[in-house]
């Protein structure tokens, strides 16, 4: 009997799990943004800039793949996310004030600790279907 492998899912006791949600916390605050609309569909070009900062953060400081991140943001394509972390490089190496602000944003995740922490553990970016972060 052929069955369908499942996903593996995301181990939200994991650091990756953890710096994941932080680095939206932070884009969010930089972006003066909620994370609902982070997470919604809405094409509103400092939503699409600010969804891609964290697409890149979370991809170069968690090592997720990128249909993990996509899963985090609302079931979204890994096609998407690439697409995403192709536009905000090649846009930060054309724009010194995006390239600082992602600067500014890595500096201010950096020090933040991994550590699960209790008031993360039912957010609206908990995807039980998600598989979990690979590395390597």
């Amino acid at each position: 009997m052929n069955t369908k492998p499942t996903k593996p899912k995301i181990d939200y006791s994991s650091p990756e799990w953890y710096k994941a949600i932080r680095i939206c916390e932070t884009v969010c605050s930089d972006y003066q943004i909620n994370r609902e609309d982070l997470l919604s569909a809405r094409r509103i070009p400092i939503l699409v800039d600010a969804r891609q900062v964290c697409f890149l953060l979370i991809h170069e400081m968690t090592g997720c793949t990128l249909q993990t991140i996509a899963d985090m943001f609302g079931k979204r394509t890994h096609s998407t996310v690439l697409y995403g972390l192709r536009r905000i490089k090649g846009n930060e190496q054309t724009d010194p004030s995006l390239h600082e602000r992602i600067k500014r944003i890595r500096t201010a995740i950096t020090p933040l600790d991994c550590d699960p922490a209790p008031e993360h553990s039912n957010t609206q970016i908990d995807r039980p279907d998600s598989e979990s972060c690979n590395h390597g």
